[in-house]
């Protein structure tokens, strides 16, 4: 190999490790741009699983005998550690909330992670600390058994059927209180 080629090989090699350098910043660049853009899109997404949750649902728990009168969307509080709680759906009458934990899929860690919420929700809203406070997930799928996992645990668990919710639990069933 003659000195000239060595060169031209050299030469390549530096100019292919610069490309590389540059694809790596721009596959840097790129993964930030999708983790951002994922999180718009959950973002979005969970607020358009919400609105197909929400309405009617106080009707439906009216007809289960929870006079339900009022719903809000999306409330925070912060426990007395400092960890924030948020409910997605609350369900709100004189004496009684139930609060909703809202998923595109439901999976049974999501269930234990709003029953974790649900034992700091009198800290975090003291304002209902005297009041019954039930608890429910809602999904538009549920892995399986765990809308089963949902009922022995005492939550109400709710899917839109139709266009609107419907409460999945029997009529027999006796909700657990936090």
């Amino acid at each position: 190999m003659s000195e000239a080629e060595l060169q031209a090989l050299v030469k390549s090699i530096q100019d292919l490790r610069d490309g590389n350098v540059e694809l790596r910043e721009s596959q840097k660049e790129t993964d930030r741009a999708i983790r951002k853009l994922a999180g718009v899109f959950s973002s979005k997404w969970g607020k358009l699983v919400e609105a197909l949750v929400e309405p009617g649902l106080i009707q439906k728990f009216q007809d289960r005998g929870v006079p339900i009168t009022q719903s809000a969307q999306r409330v925070e509080g912060i426990d007395k550690e400092g960890r924030q709680v948020e409910v997605d759906v609350l369900l709100i009458n004189g004496d009684t909330v139930v609060a909703i934990e809202v998923k595109s899929k439901c999976k049974t860690e999501d269930i234990e992670d709003h029953e974790d919420r649900m034992s700091r929700f009198k800290e975090a809203f003291p304002q209902y600390a005297d009041k019954k406070v039930l608890g429910g997930v809602a999904a538009l799928v549920f892995d399986s058994n765990c809308h089963r996992y949902a009922f022995k645990r005492g939550l109400f668990v709710l899917k839109p059927i139709e266009g609107v919710a419907q409460i999945l639990n029997n009529e027999g069933f006796r909700p657990k209180g936090f």
